[in-house]
């Protein structure tokens, strides 16, 4: 949406999109996967609990298999040896911005 902006920090793997009055609506984590594990195991890797924390799997309409959270807040897809998180910046539950939220995990492309 228009005055949107996007904010990354030098050395970091995050992209943050916050909203017209600067607050975070989503974000995009670039994340190593250097042994190539599938996506659970990856997410089971970093959670704290040891617990796979997204379980439920999913395909975009550009024929990406990821796996999102189970309260659909965050969506996980690989490439290579990487795993890209795009998650809902707005706390636990879906916020006003959902919809877009939605749009963005089933059209986001890995080039």
């Amino acid at each position: 949406p228009v005055g949107w902006t996007t904010q990354t920090t030098v050395g970091s793997s995050t992209v943050s999109i916050g909203d017209q009055q600067g607050q975070p609506v989503f974000k995009i984590d670039i994340n190593d996967n250097p042994q190539g594990v599938t996506l659970e195991e990856w997410d089971r890797n970093i959670s704290e609990s040891g617990q796979t924390r997204a379980t439920s799997w999913t395909s975009n309409k550009s024929g990406l298999s990821g796996i999102l959270s189970d309260n659909r807040i965050a969506g996980y897809f690989a490439k290579g040896n990487t795993v890209f998180g795009i998650e809902y910046a707005a706390g636990s539950s879906p916020g006003p911005y959902h919809s877009t939220f939605e749009m963005i995990l089933n059209s986001f492309t890995i080039l």
